[in-house]
């Protein structure tokens, strides 16, 4: 056969191929010489990818380690030969570990991991354009969430208002500039049940013409029914206490002239307090806390269905609507019986 030579042959024929004579017979030595083992043609000369090289053996197999060492030292390789896996013979490299194989493998990941995503991205379980379903469920979801009612889109105007009101009622008492010894000057907000959460047609017509004083304060009639009268009480002591203090700042201006400012800060609380709320409800209008408040799509689509029904026609977001929508007929028999 040809270009095969027998182990047991002189070694010096082995020398020639290898770089490293020395190694090769040192490693070679040590395979067993009763068997006829033997290489087959080495093919085409050397080259650094070691892919077009078969070394299989005929009629036993060595020891793996012997042969790797053997190999590793005949053709100076650096790395460890573990990491270049032979099939069982020993004939050359895996297909697994062939380089092209390498690049159908990453490839093939790839295209499992585009698919995957195109499905994930364009279709729901049934087939369907996740975009329209997205576009369903939220209009479902903003339907539920905005549930329309006439007394729930009362109550939330209002409520916006109180508070309004409640910011600009603190902002002329700071204003005042009252020392420590006159003590807290903490304003509270409106009795809820009262007010910012009563959507009642008869009291919405009572609301709009009281003052600003009398819906931050109790009567004494509402003191006894109510249960939550503790902050208006405090409302109502902090007004008397501004009352008293203004009557002894005039006195205190013959003398001083210095107290007009402060006497011209409290004057301007006063008065505010004394303004009817359908008056306070245009200065509302005007505000930017009401720009905000008609913003929010809560309210927009509230005020869309307030438009609509009972052809009313017109938007409660419009200045003066609120007072416009408050001498409306009366919707319940009860209250039009009164009328």
């Amino acid at each position: 056969m040809n270009n095969i030579f027998n182990l047991d042959s002189d070694l010096d024929e082995v020398s020639m191929i290898s770089t490293s004579s020395k190694s090769v017979k040192s490693d070679i030595s040590r395979i067993d010489k009763d068997q006829p083992n033997s290489f087959k043609d080495f093919g085409s000369p050397i080259n650094n990818n070691f892919e077009n090289f078969n070394f299989p053996f005929e009629e036993k197999k060595i020891d793996d380690h012997i042969f790797k060492k053997s190999f590793k030292n005949n053709f100076k390789i650096k790395d460890n030969l573990s990491e270049f896996p032979m099939d069982e013979d020993f004939g050359a490299f895996s297909d697994k570990e062939k380089g092209n194989n390498d690049s159908e493998s990453s490839l093939s990941i790839l295209q499992k991991k585009t698919k995957r995503k195109e499905i994930n991205c364009n279709e729901d379980d049934d087939g369907k354009d996740k975009k329209q379903k997205i576009f369903n469920i939220e209009k479902v979801e903003n339907d539920k969430k905005f549930l329309y009612r006439k007394d729930y889109f009362i109550m939330d105007f209002k409520g916006n208002f109180l508070n309004w009101l409640l910011e600009e009622l603190q902002s002329l008492i700071d204003n005042c500039k009252f020392c420590k010894k006159f003590g807290k000057t903490n304003f509270h907000i409106a009795n809820r049940e009262l007010y910012g959460g009563n959507p009642k047609e008869e009291d919405n017509r009572e609301f709009i013409l009281k003052t600003i004083e009398e819906v931050f304060t109790l009567t004494e009639e509402q003191k006894k029914r109510l249960n939550k009268i503790s902050r208006q009480i405090s409302n109502e002591e902090i007004i008397k206490k501004i009352k008293e203090y203004s009557e002894k700042l005039r006195v205190k201006i013959e003398k001083d002239e210095k107290y007009i400012i402060q006497l011209n800060a409290i004057e301007e609380f006063l008065k505010f307090i004394r303004m009817p709320i359908k008056d306070a409800l245009d200065i509302y209008y005007d505000s930017v806390e009401f720009i905000r408040f008609k913003s929010t799509r809560k309210i927009q689509y509230y005020d869309k269905m307030f438009y609509s029904e009972r052809n009313r026609n017109f938007s409660l977001l419009e200045k003066n609507n609120f007072v416009r929508f408050v001498y409306l007929p009366f919707y319940s028999k009860k209250n039009k019986e009164k009328k």
